[in-house]
């Protein structure tokens, strides 16, 4: 296990709760300075635990190595596979100071999109110069097909979404020469739970020829009392 130190974590805008681009930004920031053969080529999987509004400590460890038990539960994990060909994993505690930094709102990178479906359609993208931009672009345009849809059915689109998880996310080959793309969400799966809805996207992002990722995102009615369950986006 090693074990990052501090994570300097900040709100993003002005929510009160920690948003997934914020740490997708740190998971970069801190493996930039992993040796070579140590650096991510992919996100296994990017999971969201619980909501919080709290620093903490960020720590990797290889696969098959477990939480200490002194530890708390994580708030977000991030599993990754290495140009060496090894798995590990990003976590990400709460157990540090209330968060203090504020980061602005970035200009938007998206389009309005162009349906194919519910939650289905091409969303045009620009600006796009790193990784952290990248994932911006990738939940912006999800919550525009999440309000296309929404507002197609006569139902309010004006909703709280939440990042959950995504999966088998490419970081090597991904951001176009120009900084201008178009990413194609269809509608996998939709499932409901307790008064919230979950969507499972398969995601393409051209130009390139990567497998799609996966993206689950959750909503729920403004009359619903509580947030989505483990999501934070």
């Amino acid at each position: 296990m090693l074990r990052l130190g501090s994570a300097p974590l900040a709100f993003l805008g002005n929510r009160s709760y920690l948003h997934s681009t914020e740490v997708f930004r740190f998971f970069c920031d801190v493996t930039a300075s992993l040796p070579p053969k140590d650096q991510p080529v992919l996100v296994e999987t990017f999971k969201f635990l619980r909501e919080t509004n709290r620093t903490g400590a960020a720590l990797i460890l290889e696969a098959g190595e477990t939480l200490p038990p002194d530890l708390p539960k994580p708030v977000a994990s991030l599993a990754f596979r290495t140009r060496a060909g090894r798995s590990h994993r990003l976590l990400l505690t709460d157990d540090g100071p209330p968060i203090t930094e504020r980061h602005p709102e970035e200009p938007p990178r998206v389009q309005r999109p162009l349906m194919s479906g519910d939650f289905s359609g091409t969303v045009e993208c620009h600006d796009i110069r790193s990784l952290p931009d990248f994932f911006v672009a990738l939940i912006e345009a999800s919550k525009a097909i999440h309000e296309e849809t929404l507002r197609s059915r006569g139902e309010d689109p004006d909703l709280p979404y939440r990042f959950v998880a995504c999966e088998t996310l490419p970081l090597v080959g991904i951001l176009p020469a120009d900084g201008r793309g178009v990413l194609t969400f269809e509608l996998a799966s939709l499932r409901r739970a307790a008064g919230h809805t979950f969507t499972f996207d398969s995601v393409r992002f051209a130009p390139g020829s990567q497998p799609p990722l996966n993206l689950c995102i959750a909503y729920s009615p403004r009359s619903q009392s509580s947030r989505p369950p483990h999501a934070c986006g």
